[in-house]
């Protein structure tokens, strides 16, 4: 699968400044140390999740991504640390066997996000369905910044796209999504109802998905800054003094995204 436009990873950048992913969509991206380590560290979770709970899914391309980053980059701290992450996945998976009404775990779903955002689809690292709930878990690798769930768009755009595939006898009426990102220690999650995800989606995530898709609007900077790609070029960008231009922005402005699930 390739990378859509409007990808869930960069919603950060595109709902706060929607022309800025057509201002970097024909720069080079290529992949570096911290994204094959990630992929890396990713390989292993999935491998393990799929063995443990989809065992007749086929883990080939799990274990070629192993054997070709391994040598490279593979350790026990590693393994210790994806082992963080599937273990935190073993215990919600308890959770909602005890609370009864059925419990189905899927790891690396692809998702279907065309009805938000034009021609975009993710890959949910491991959806949990369960009777009344839809857990959604991203492993976060790296260790550079610490990654909340609360508001957390890629988590709330992979929110919608799980509510898509969950099956009819499943009445979903909360979405919890979790971050977990080990070597930060850090484990992070944030719940809400399906109705105020579907607003958000609605009233919110559209309208501005749409314009990015089209390129319009005002340049915005702020935190997602040091994450997008046309900022060398961006005026916006270039007027924040230097200090936040190095070190960025310390928490995320998302009150004009919360408006209305308040």
């Amino acid at each position: 699968m390739g990378h859509a436009l409007l990808s869930p990873s960069g919603a950060h950048i595109w709902l706060h400044c929607t022309p800025a992913v057509r201002a970097a969509e024909h720069l080079p991206n290529p992949p570096n140390a911290y994204t094959e380590e990630g992929t890396l560290a990713h390989a292993m979770g999935a491998r393990a999740l799929k063995l443990r709970y989809m065992p007749r899914t086929d883990t080939k391309g799990e274990e070629e991504e192993i054997r070709r980053y391994w040598d490279k980059y593979g350790s026990s701290t590693m393994w210790a640390y994806t082992g963080m992450y599937t273990g935190y996945i073993e215990g919600l998976v308890a959770r909602a066997r005890r609370a009864g009404g059925g419990c189905r775990v899927l790891v690396e779903q692809p998702l279907d996000l065309r009805e938000w955002v034009p021609e975009s689809y993710g890959t949910g690292d491991c959806v949990i369905l369960s009777d009344g709930r839809l857990d959604i878990v991203d492993l976060k690798y790296g260790r550079g910044v610490k990654v909340e769930a609360p508001l957390n768009p890629q988590l709330m755009l992979y929110g919608l796209g799980a509510l898509g595939v969950m099956p009819l006898h499943y009445d979903v009426r909360t979405v919890s999504m979790h971050i977990v990102q080990p070597r930060r220690l850090n484990i992070s999650t944030y719940t809400l109802s399906r109705r105020e995800l579907l607003l958000w989606a609605g009233e919110t995530l559209r309208p501005r998905a749409l314009r990015a898709w089209r390129g319009e609007g005002e340049r915005q900077a702020g935190d997602w800054c040091r994450f997008c790609m046309a900022k060398t070029d961006c005026r916006a960008y270039t007027t924040l003094d230097s200090r936040q231009r190095r070190d960025g922005f310390n928490e995320y402005d998302f009150r004009d995204l919360t408006d209305l699930i308040q």
